[in-house]
């Protein structure tokens, strides 16, 4: 099939950590014989990639360069707030994202349109469709239904657009449920994410790697990543870590990835005098998360609903943690239970109880055969079902459905 993406955010260079499962289910599509190509807005960090594998188009809305604001993690201030300037420029992204839009699947002469986001890449896919008499799909991903019900405007067009859609994927339960509460009429289907277990894989020689960032070989490394803003829940991650020091068993928090909260989590670990014990790595290139997850003996999910209600859909970086055989101690919140099965492959927590997040982390640390029980099924849930062949499946049926509807 020839396919059209519009995406408000795309990895912009080698190791871009933004968005890297958009450029996966692309990648993976490609390698099943598709015919992708990728719409994606212009970034001051963008740097041309000999190596691109797809044929990625990214268009200009606005001059000076600087004001390239608009996706890219770079609209909202630490997830939570619009800025004000996008509400200004964004007419200028929906033209432009609609010329380049139509201009790329005239060029394929594409038979179908997947939007990655309800706004704004969905109203962009919904006018080339009107226009192209091509059919488009939507996925939603968290922050644009999260939008939708927070603005009158936002809502009315997330309305029309799922409207017009010939399909809509859902990645957890309750943007399921936000989504046909806008539009109780879609066609919608719940569809958890994946990893690539050929690339996040369980290590053999670890020690090499925990040298790099200064892990000793006898220490516990509890991981987890992502960018420093409020729904990741790292602050509370570590308000409960000196509970976690009356253990006897030597341990290090490790949070990898940066972002708006830097400075406020380093002055918390300060604060709880946790310097020897809570690391800050710093941003990691995504083509060393594989190997940064690998090295380390337990990962923890700590993501939580912030206090504006905004929250993650399903974190790639679990499933992703998953593949590396990773144990997993998981906030039970957005579509962390389609993938993670209590004491089966890994532990779900209740997002509102540092108790059980203490008991939890608490367990693994001290008990080896556990950790490498639920490791060991958590890697095989990969292999088998959350993987991004099967999710590339079921969007091939998505695809095809959608073409063949009058």
């Amino acid at each position: 099939m020839r396919i059209a993406v519009i995406t408000s955010s795309y990895p912009r260079y080698k190791g871009d950590g933004v968005a890297p499962f958009v450029k996966s289910i692309s990648e993976s599509l490609k390698d099943r014989g598709h015919q992708i190509s990728v719409v994606a807005p212009y970034d001051i960090k963008v740097e041309k990639d000999p190596n691109q594998k797809l044929d990625v188009h990214r268009f200009k809305y606005i001059w000076p360069d600087s004001l390239h604001l608009l996706g890219h993690a770079r609209s909202m201030k630490a997830d939570v707030k619009l800025n004000p300037v996008v509400f200004l420029i964004l007419p200028l992204f929906l033209i432009a994202s609609i010329i380049n839009l139509i201009k790329k699947c005239k060029e394929i002469n594409a038979q179908i349109i997947h939007a990655h986001w309800v706004i704004p890449n969905g109203l962009s896919a919904s006018i080339a469709s009107m226009i192209l008499k091509v059919p488009f799909i939507v996925s939603l991903h968290g922050s644009d239904i999260y939008f939708a019900d927070k603005n009158f405007i936002f809502r009315t067009v997330a309305k029309w657009v799922l409207s017009r859609s010939s399909y809509v994927t859902a990645c957890s339960q309750e943007l399921y449920k936000r989504a046909k509460k806008i539009n109780s009429d879609i066609n919608i289907e719940l569809l958890p994410w994946g990893a690539d277990p050929n690339i996040f894989k369980p290590i053999e020689d670890r020690n090499i790697i925990r040298s790099k960032y200064g892990w000793s070989p006898d220490e516990i490394i509890i991981i987890t990543l992502g960018r420093f803003v409020y729904k990741k829940g790292f602050k509370s991650l570590i308000s409960i870590t000196p509970k976690l020091q009356k253990k006897k068993t030597k341990f290090r928090v490790v949070i990898g990835g940066s972002g708006p909260l830097d400075k406020e989590l380093n002055d918390q670990v300060k604060k709880l005098n946790l310097i020897n014990i809570v690391s800050f790595p710093g941003q990691i290139p995504w083509y060393e998360v594989p190997e940064f997850l690998a090295s380390s003996d337990i990962f923890v999910l700590p993501s939580q609903r912030d206090e504006y209600g905004n929250l993650d859909g399903l974190p790639t970086v679990l499933l992703e943690a998953m593949a590396c055989g990773l144990p997993c101690v998981a906030n039970d919140i957005g579509g962390v239970n389609l993938v993670i099965k209590h004491e089966k492959n890994g532990l779900l927590i209740d997002p509102y109880s540092k108790t059980q997040m203490i008991e939890n982390l608490s367990t693994l640390i001290l008990d080896p055969p556990l950790r490498a029980k639920l490791g060991a099924k958590a890697r095989l849930s990969v292999l088998h079902k959350y993987n991004w062949g099967n999710v590339c499946i079921i969007f091939e049926n998505i695809y095809q459905t959608s073409i063949q509807v009058p």
